[in-house]
């Protein structure tokens, strides 16, 4: 945006990073990416082709929007193409910041051992028209602190379950689920959540 002097430009600025496989991992756009306490507005990232991650992407600056829609219909897909190796390194997309939307992807991990998505410690997260399959483990982790709404969610063939609802001791984790839901984990559970007894272990899911 280009303001001759004297004008005035009104609203926040929205930032769009296009991304396809010719770039192999996106975390380098991630560090790109300006930090929001200086930089006021909307980071997106805007995938144009399929993507292979060889390592986690992990989303550590507030208020990203990842999405994967094709101009001619239906989504992109994030692969996973690395084994777990750790904690640091164990899913496709670790989410550690608040506000952070996922739209219109496809999260595949290709039996790897690793989860789809592992939110950490981040509220305010949403997931929108996003099919999680063939992890290892979990689609998704709804972890330590984290709150996380998803909207038309899929999970297809998931080894442990399609949502983790996993709370750490003495922290909360908060699962909201919003129109229709779709599940195909064979004979493991479609959201499974640890310490169900416990306080600050929630899932609101009206149907």
């Amino acid at each position: 945006v280009y303001s001759p002097s004297g004008a005035t430009i009104n609203g926040l600025p929205t930032y769009t990073y296009q991304v396809s496989h010719a770039l192999n991992n996106i975390d380098s756009v991630i560090a790109a990416i300006a930090d929001p306490v200086t930089v006021q507005g909307t980071e997106n990232i805007k995938l144009v082709s399929d993507i292979y991650l060889n390592k986690q992407l992990t989303i550590n600056k507030p208020n990203v929007t990842i999405a994967g829609k094709k101009a001619a219909g239906g989504n992109y897909t994030i692969f996973g193409n690395f084994d777990k190796t750790d904690n640091s390194n164990n899913s496709l997309l670790g989410v550690q910041a608040n506000g952070t939307k996922i739209k219109n992807l496809n999260v595949n991990g290709q039996n790897r051992q690793l989860h789809g998505v592992n939110v950490y410690e981040a509220t305010g997260v949403e997931l929108t028209d996003v099919a999680l399959s063939n992890n290892a483990h979990a689609g998704m982790i709804v972890g330590k602190d984290a709150n996380v709404t998803v909207n038309n969610i899929t999970t297809t063939k998931n080894g442990w379950y399609g949502i983790n609802v996993d709370k750490k001791s003495g922290t909360s984790a908060t699962l909201t689920v919003l129109g229709t839901s779709s599940h195909d984990e064979d004979s493991t559970a479609h959201i499974w959540i640890d310490n169900r007894t416990e306080t600050g272990n929630t899932v609101n899911d009206p149907n």
